[in-house]
C-alpha cells in the first residue's frame, strides 16, 4: 500500500538530524514535533516575520551516524543475548524484535487483504 510522503515542513529543515527522514526519528525524543515527534520547531523570524531559521535545527555529521550504528550494534547485541536466553526458557521483550515486526506486519497485510 503506498504512503503520502510528507514533505518537509521547511526548506532550511534539510540535513536536519530531527526532520523525520533518519532511522532515529522513530523515537519521539529524536523528531521534530512537526512529525509527531516531541523536539519543539523554534522559529527565528526576522522583523518582517519572514520565517529563516530553526532554534532547534542540529545538523546530522559523521558522529552522529557513528553513534547511531554504535547503539544498532548494541540493540543487535542484546536482541541476539535475549534470543539465546529464549533456548533455555520464556524470554519477555519490550517491543517486538527484527524478525517478529516483519511477521507481525505480514500478518497485518493479510488480515487486511482478506
Amino acid at each position: 500500500m503506498p504512503y503520502e510522503v510528507k514533505p518537509l515542513p521547511y526548506r532550511f529543515c534539510i540535513h536536519c538530524m530531527f526532520n523525520g527522514c533518519y532511522p532515529w526519528n522513530t523515537n519521539p525524543a529524536l523528531t521534530c514535533n512537526k512529525f509527531g515527534g516531541f523536539i519543539p520547531c523554534i522559529l527565528v523570524v526576522d522583523d518582517n516575520n519572514v520565517v529563516y531559521e530553526c532554534s532547534s535545527y542540529k545538523i546530522v555529521t559523521e558522529e552522529t551516524w557513528q553513534s547511531h550504528l554504535e547503539d544498532v550494534k548494541k540493540e543487535a547485541k542484546f536482541n541476539e543475548e535475549s534470543r539465546m536466553r529464549a533456548i533455555d526458557g520464556k524470554v519477555m521483550s519490550n517491543y517486538p524484535l527484527p524478525a517478529e515486526s516483519i511477521f507481525m506486519k505480514q500478518v497485518e497485510e493479510e488480515k487486511e487483504n482478506h
